[in-house]
C-alpha cells in the first residue's frame, strides 16, 4: 500500500467542531480515522509513488549567512519529509542557493524564481514549509495545482519520527 500525500492531509481532517462526537463530525472522524489507521499500517516505505512534490520554504534573509541557513533548513524540512512519506519530493533551488546565488540581486532572483515556477507547473503541486510564506513561496503557490501547507508546524521540522504525529494537530486547510 502506498501512502501519499492526500493520505497524510486526510489524516487531519476535522468535523465542523473540532473533536465534536456529534452526528455531524462523524463522517469526517470516520474518514480521519481511516487515513490515521491506513498511514500507521504502511511500514514499508520506499518511494513508489508516481506524485512529484516541490518542497517550497522560505529563502531571502537580510545577509547571505541568513540565506545559507534558510538553505540548510529547507534540507532539513527536505530529509524529514522524505523520512515520513512515500511522495517523490524535490527542492532543485538549493543547489541554486547554495552554489552561490545572490537572491539580494533583483536580476538572479528573478530567474531563479522563473525556473522555480517552471519546475512547479510540472509537480504534482508544492508542499510548503518553513513556518511562513514569502513572496517567493507565494509565486510558486500561484502556479501549482495542489498546495500542502504545512507551515503551521513552524520553522523546523518537527522531532517526531512519524510525520502523522506532527501533521494531526495542524488541521486541514
Amino acid at each position: 500500500m502506498t501512502i501519499t500525500l492526500a493520505d497524510y492531509i486526510a489524516a487531519l481532517e476535522i468535523g465542523p467542531h473540532e473533536g465534536c462526537p456529534c452526528d455531524e463530525c462523524r463522517p469526517a472522524m470516520r474518514r480521519r480515522n481511516a487515513a490515521r489507521a491506513a498511514i500507521i499500517a504502511d511500514d514499508a516505505r520506499p518511494s513508489t509513488s508516481t506524485q512529484i512534490w516541490y518542497l517550497a520554504h522560505p529563502v531571502s534573509a537580510p545577509d547571505r549567512a541568513g540565506v545559507e541557513a534558510n538553505a540548510w533548513r529547507a534540507l532539513r524540512w527536505l530529509a524529514w519529509l522524505r523520512r515520513n512519506s512515500t511522495a517523490v519530493i524535490v527542492a532543485p533551488w538549493i543547489a541554486g542557493v547554495l552554489s552561490g546565488e545572490d537572491d539580494a540581486d533583483p536580476a538572479q532572483r528573478e530567474r531563479a524564481l522563473l525556473d522555480c515556477e517552471a519546475v512547479v507547473r510540472r509537480m504534482t503541486g508544492i508542499i510548503a514549509v518553513g513556518g511562513r510564506w514569502s513572496a517567493g513561496m507565494a509565486r510558486e503557490r500561484a502556479v501549482a495545482a495542489e498546495v500542502c501547507d504545512l507551515t503551521a508546524l513552524g520553522e523546523d521540522p518537527p522531532l517526531t519520527g512519524l510525520a502523522v504525529d506532527a501533521l494531526l494537530p495542524v488541521g486541514r486547510r
